[in-house]
């Protein structure tokens, strides 16, 4: 039986094939942590793909039928993400993008709300920052800074 959690095995499987296929011609230091990523993602999606497999169960946000306005706006928000990321940098870009996307999963009364405002621009912070200080000073991974904010 095929089900979203089958489907997202299969689909993280290619994805990490891919993402090696693309890292053959790194260098050996290069490729270290694509590697271990790829790695990770590939028994992430193989466990996932037994678990759809094993216990074939739809998630409830599918079995419900798909809110094809927030599936599309979901893909819009990302597309604007990766569009601006060069442009205004990676802090600025990821606190607007978890900001809306903490927004766009809420549920439409609590949208209105302006705890829900808050809450969802203090995770959109913390996300960024934790994601920012691991990856820029811990792993020393540049990240875009934006072509608004250099020389």
């Amino acid at each position: 039986m095929v089900n979203s959690d089958s489907l997202s095995g299969l689909a993280i499987l290619a994805l990490s094939y891919i993402g090696y296929y693309q890292s053959q011609g790194f260098t050996y230091y290069s490729k270290i942590f694509v590697s271990w990523v790829l790695i990770i993602l590939a028994v992430l999606g193989g466990t996932l793909l037994i678990k759809g497999l094993v216990s074939p169960k739809a998630l409830q946000f599918w079995t419900e039928g798909a809110k094809i306005r927030s599936v599309v706006l979901t893909v819009l928000i990302l597309a604007g993400y990766t569009a601006l990321l060069p442009i205004i940098g990676f802090i600025i870009s990821s606190i607007a993008m978890f900001f809306t996307l903490c927004l766009l999963l809420a549920s439409p009364p609590k949208r209105r709300s302006v705890r829900t405002w808050v809450y969802a621009l203090v995770v959109s912070c913390t996300i960024t920052l934790l994601f920012d200080l691991v990856f820029r000073h811990a792993l020393l991974v540049p990240l875009p800074v934006g072509s608004i904010f250099v020389g």
